[in-house]
């Protein structure tokens, strides 16, 4: 299914426009049953959806094969996306659960808006394929007035249809992310200290820590997520030491000098001084005894650090400070 609403200049208001169209997504038939089973499924999921990408990766291709430019993964999209994606396994349907529109759920920012909803594709060439081959959803795709997209699909071990999918088109990238959800411009905190993004691996399990941009930009490339700024560091200050395990593909973070040492001298590379030291707010540091990579963690949240040490790592104290 498709929708799409344009907003009116001349009354103000808005123009919406329902068309209902045969497709390769689920019967309106089975909505009840939907709405009936949802409240006993598990709706966990992960906010940088890989086959978002992959779904944008063929989209472009679509838009750029009839002469159009690309549309931009906007993060404030994405996350409506995600929205309505865990709302369509409850009521596969353009009006939300609560019964409203699904374009209340859109970023007030967005002018022009368009949803595409479909399931049970099991990737992004199923669903694009299914996208691509009805009329409403293909022109949603190739409008040459969408420039912003949000994508996500989540998988619902034993719902109606496993997997659910949606597009949300809009007119206004004004939260450009590039894939993994990297920012698509260097964050800058304002105050002269120094914004350190954090990543996570999701094959691994580790998580990563930089002040470099183009490194974030990279490793997201790479396959790995990007789950915010971590903290702001100072722009001088102690150091903080960065090393690598060639070994098991783990970094390690340190100010204690001598632990640098010995690590260097049982295999592990020198990465240099990744950041300082300085102000008021703790990163706390935890280890994972059962880990071969990520078997260490640092965090400003106390309660991620009570909650993981719950399950078996252990509390190591304060690693360094942070200026927020």
């Amino acid at each position: 299914m498709y929708r799409f609403q344009k907003k009116s200049a001349v009354m103000g208001g808005f123009l919406t426009l329902l068309i209902m169209a045969v497709t390769l997504l689920s019967p309106w038939t089975s909505v009840a049953t939907l709405e009936v089973k949802a409240a006993s499924y598990d709706m966990a999921t992960d906010f940088h959806c890989q086959p978002a990408w992959d779904v944008l990766d063929i989209v472009n291709q679509q838009r750029g094969a009839n002469g159009l430019s690309p549309v931009q993964m906007d993060a404030s999209l994405m996350a409506t996306a995600k929205v309505r994606a865990e709302e369509i396994v409850q009521k596969f349907s353009h009006t939300r659960p609560d019964g409203s529109s699904c374009f209340s759920a859109f970023p007030s920012n967005q002018g022009y808006v368009g949803e595409n909803i479909a399931a049970g594709q099991k990737d992004a060439k199923e669903v694009m394929n299914a996208w691509m081959n009805s009329q409403g959803h293909r022109e949603n795709i190739l409008n040459s007035s969408f420039t912003a997209i949000g994508i996500y699909m989540v998988t619902v071990p034993g719902s109606y249809y496993g997997t659910y999918w949606v597009q949300c088109f809009g007119d206004d990238p004004e939260n450009p992310i590039l894939c993994g959800g990297a920012p698509a411009t260097p964050v800058c905190a304002g105050d002269g200290s120094i914004p350190m993004y954090r990543l996570y691996n999701p094959n691994s399990g580790e998580h990563f820590y930089t002040a470099n941009y183009g490194e974030t930009v990279s490793v997201c490339a790479a396959g790995w997520n990007y789950e915010g700024i971590a903290w702001y560091a100072p722009a001088s200050g102690d150091p903080v030491y960065r090393l690598y395990n060639p070994n098991a593909g783990d970094h390690h973070y340190t100010m204690n000098a001598a632990e640098k040492d010995h690590l260097v001298s049982v295999g592990w590379n020198y990465e240099g001084v990744s950041w300082y030291s300085g102000g008021s707010t703790p990163l706390f540091r935890a280890y994972n005894p059962n880990a071969v990579a990520g078997a260490h963690h640092y965090t400003t949240n106390a309660a991620e650090i009570s909650n993981i040490c719950s399950v078996g790592w252990n509390n190591e104290g304060i690693g360094w400070y942070g200026i927020r």
